[in-house]
């Protein structure tokens, strides 16, 4: 059984950001903060498609929510990133 990280909180998201170590966080709900470097980031929406591939699989697909920044000036706060995945869905 897969593991389930904690959810996001807005101080780790700061944290994230400032080390700018590149890689995929977990909120949950299927939101990630994606890190690509120091104080650069977006936020990302994992979903699976209802059509199936070739083995009978679903297919999974990532939809891109913004920028992140954890001020909310030139992008978008944890909590604006959940909401837009709300919305996406």
């Amino acid at each position: 059984m897969p593991r389930r990280a904690d959810p996001l909180t807005a101080p780790k998201v700061k944290a994230l950001m400032d080390a700018g170590a590149p890689g995929r966080f977990a909120d949950g709900n299927r939101l990630y903060l994606v890190v690509t470097g120091k104080d650069r980031g977006w936020w990302m929406l994992r979903y699976m498609l209802g059509t199936k591939s070739a083995n009978g699989k679903p297919v999974s697909r990532e939809m891109g929510l913004g920028p992140a920044d954890p001020a909310g000036k030139v992008g978008f706060g944890l909590e604006q990133a959940r909401k837009r995945a709300v919305e996406a869905t």
